[in-house]
């Protein structure tokens, strides 16, 4: 259950209006979508986070895989993949499965052994060093969830 606020009974009208509003607001600043720029060729490209499926570090650029399907490429990156990242691993639903990989876990279909597959069909490798925290943070992210 996820309570927001505990309302004895009798329930007073003002305490469940207040309850209800803050509830409401509540779950609008958790669903507000963030976004994400990357630097391209074509310049910058502001990105809804919830568009992401996956972001791939790729021969030094940024490949991010979005849910249609389409694939926008990042110029050459001067910091480490870390570093460029570091703003979208502020959002609770993205994980890095691996040095190279970072996933949106709500478009995560199944956790596998090894990989992650993603709604796409596509197969993200899970490094053995992260596999525990991954296997954590996605079972935390899905009973969140419900």
């Amino acid at each position: 259950m996820r309570a927001v606020r505990y309302l004895l009974k009798p329930v007073r009208e003002e305490l469940f209006v207040g309850a209800l509003d803050y509830a409401v607001s509540s779950i609008c600043r958790k669903t507000k979508d963030a976004v994400y720029t990357v630097k391209t060729k074509e310049g910058l490209v502001s990105i809804p986070c919830s568009r992401i499926e996956y972001i791939e570090n790729y021969s030094r650029t940024l490949n991010i895989c979005l849910t249609d399907g389409k694939h926008i490429q990042s110029i050459f990156i001067r910091k480490s993949f870390d570093d460029e990242t570091r703003q979208i691993l502020e959002n609770s639903s993205f994980v890095q499965v691996h040095k190279s990989f970072l996933v949106n876990l709500y478009h995560v279909d199944k956790l596998a052994p090894w990989n992650v597959i993603m709604e796409s069909g596509a197969r993200i490798p899970v490094s053995k060093t992260r596999t525990a925290d991954v296997k954590k943070e996605y079972l935390k992210f899905v009973s969140e969830q419900y």
